[in-house]
């Protein structure tokens, strides 16, 4: 599609001038063709596939999204704009996946999910439960609604995509001969996979889409969305590849095997990895640029493996590790495929990006002008 734009626009600019044809575009998509629509309900501001999600739904996000930073920290409404975009795209992904569950029957139980909150519930006390409830903006149905969603999550990309990977002993032992140096350590090493959101306004390598945070509030605001997720249940991995700002979300945040001399370079990381169990995530980092060119950023560490220093043999444990780690790889591969699948089959309706879009070219476009 980006291409045949493309291509597009350079015939066109033979012909006319290319701001007038810019102009002329525009007019006609965002603004004619709107005028000659039928206008949609005001308390609806997308739709997926027919089914409404309602602007009360991504206001009271939006305003607990305020609330955690004293209700007064983001005043440009610009940034107010690209957090709103931010969370509706998120309400409209919740829905497509949910939507795909529903039609398989893969909705989680009643019972799923009170098992699930128990298990959240046994991990604090009653007075740090309710206090994490009250920082995370959210009731006791708000927290099952969200760990609904995330057990049917699971549950569906298990169905459509774990259950039809295949690996071998043959990929495992290929594997194995294939990295012998990982398996002769020197120290101790750990793996680490990373949830990342930054600062956008320093420089990165990393090129943002539109629509991504763009100040220190808004990218601790997202971070604590994140982890928000996290603690109700939500796939570390899954979360990564979707949102996390760095080259590893396409691998769901993995990135590799460190030392612990490595680790020791950096005090904050090794204290808060050297302390976490297998399978835990950390709290918050807040990571501070160490050249010119790295922007500041929030950070959550996850702890995939923990290897004792000497030399492994393709012992039983060592096979596992290789099997999930051949088997993840896979996985987040066909992950990505499979959410842009679905979202390019969807029927989706953004009236808030509509109204974005209308408002912001309303007063600086006018047709007939050069």
């Amino acid at each position: 599609m980006a291409t045949e734009n493309y291509e597009l626009t350079c015939v066109a600019s033979r012909l006319l001038p290319a701001r007038k044809i810019v102009v002329s575009i525009f007019y006609f998509l965002f603004i004619a063709v709107p005028g000659c629509r039928k206008p949609h309900d005001f308390t609806v501001i997308a739709s997926v596939n027919g089914e409404a999600i309602r602007r009360s739904e991504l206001d009271r996000l939006f305003k607990a999204q305020r609330q955690s930073f004293g209700g007064s920290q983001m005043e440009r409404q610009d940034q107010a704009d690209s957090s709103r975009l931010n969370l509706l795209n998120y309400l409209i992904d919740q829905t497509i996946l949910q939507q795909r569950a529903a039609r398989m029957n893969l909705t989680a139980k009643d019972e799923d999910v009170d098992t699930r909150l128990l298990a959240i519930r046994e991990q604090y006390s009653q007075a740090e439960f309710t206090q994490l409830l009250l920082e995370s903006h959210q009731t006791i149905d708000d927290l099952r609604r969200d760990v609904r969603r995330y057990l049917t999550l699971d549950r569906l990309l298990n169905k459509e995509i774990n259950s039809k990977i295949r690996v071998t002993d043959a990929d495992v032992e290929q594997y194995f001969n294939a990295h012998q140096a990982q398996y002769n350590l020197a120290e101790n090493r750990y793996r680490i996979a990373q949830i990342v959101v930054m600062d956008l306004r320093g420089k990165s390598t990393f090129v943002p889409q539109a629509g991504d945070p763009r100040s220190d509030a808004e990218a601790r605001m997202r971070i604590e969305i994140l982890r928000n997720r996290l603690t109700a249940g939500e796939d570390f991995g899954t979360v990564a590849i979707r949102y996390s700002e760095d080259q590893s979300a396409q691998n769901g945040g993995d990135v590799g095997f460190f030392s612990e001399s490595q680790l020791r370079s950096d005090p904050q990381i090794y204290d808060t990895v050297t302390k976490l169990k297998v399978g835990q995530f950390s709290n918050i980092l807040h990571v501070s640029p160490t050249t010119l060119t790295q922007p500041v950023c929030y950070k959550i560490l996850k702890l995939i493996a923990r290897d004792v220093a000497g030399r492994r043999s393709l012992d039983p444990l060592v096979q596992q590790e290789i099997h999930d780690e051949i088997l993840n790889e896979r996985s987040q591969l066909l992950q990505i495929a499979y959410f842009q699948t679905l979202r390019d089959g969807s029927n989706i309706q953004n009236h808030l990006a509509e109204e974005i879009f209308a408002q912001g070219t309303s007063n600086s476009v006018s047709p007939g002008k050069n």
